[in-house]
């Protein structure tokens, strides 16, 4: 219970967004936010990795894109899976820009 009150004290920014932690496997926490959305926090240092969503956020607004899955259990590699409609969206603009790059 300590770890999940530093995670909801980390994520302060956050927390009007957010649904609830679940505990993944008895040894990591996701946290879920509005729209189905998880942030999935690594086992060891999950205040450390709430910070840096926190500075993505603040950089980028991350967490008013269109995404199912931010992905913060490799520190080195953050990574953010889209959702159906973005999906589909980002594809047909990669292939438009294959298109044009081709002519």
């Amino acid at each position: 219970m300590p770890e999940a009150l530093a995670i909801l004290a980390a994520a302060k920014p956050i927390l009007p967004r957010a649904r609830g932690l679940v505990r993944v496997g008895e040894r990591r926490w996701d946290i879920v936010l509005d729209k189905d959305r998880r942030i999935l926090l690594p086992e060891k240092d999950p205040v450390q990795a709430i910070d840096r969503a926190l500075a993505l956020n603040a950089a980028e607004d991350l967490l008013s894109r269109d995404f199912s899955r931010l992905d913060l259990r490799n520190a080195t590699r953050p990574t953010i899976r889209l959702s159906a409609p973005a999906l589909v969206a980002f594809q047909q603009a990669a292939a438009q820009t294959t298109a044009e790059a081709s002519r």
